[in-house]
């Protein structure tokens, strides 16, 4: 969780507080429209048999489109509704570099939680194979049935 918030603090002291708020409402807001896209795509690839990137293959310019739907507003709010006053070229530069950062932060932050997840998983996993672990001293019984054979440990629990 320290690396997720250091990610945060990063940004934050490198592009200031507009830009680190554009790019976390960026990658929430691109979870949340890409999820149901993506469960739709396998229904359709279940239903159909259509490979899922036909409807997929544009997602990745999803970050860039709602960076600058954000920037849009943004920028509309502190000039006043007034278009004439607002820079589009700065409002375009600003979204990709926004997408860009949402994505490569998004990626960052999702393989700390799958180490973390994965250590977590080892350290579970190896304390149950520790306190399941056959007796040594147990019987082995060797069970034959239709050309399988199966090894049953008794435990003395």
């Amino acid at each position: 969780m320290d690396s997720i918030i250091n990610s945060i603090r990063s940004l934050f002291s490198t592009y200031g507080f507009r830009a680190t708020a554009v790019i976390v409402a960026t990658i929430i807001l691109v979870n949340l429209i890409k999820k149901p896209i993506i469960s739709k795509a396998k229904k359709s690839q279940a239903k159909t048999g259509v490979d899922k990137s036909v409807i997929t293959k544009n997602i990745t310019a999803l970050p860039v489109v709602v960076a600058f739907a954000l920037e849009f507003i943004i920028e509309m709010v502190v000039s006043n509704f007034n278009f004439a006053v607002i820079d589009f070229g700065t409002v375009v530069a600003n979204a990709v570099l926004y997408g860009a950062l949402a994505v490569a932060t998004y990626e960052g932050v999702k393989k700390q939680l799958e180490a973390y997840s994965a250590k977590r998983n080892d350290e579970t996993a190896l304390t149950d194979a520790q306190t399941t672990t056959p007796n040594a001293t147990a019987p082995a019984t060797v069970v034959n049935s239709e050309n399988k054979s199966q090894i049953v440990f008794s435990t003395n629990d």
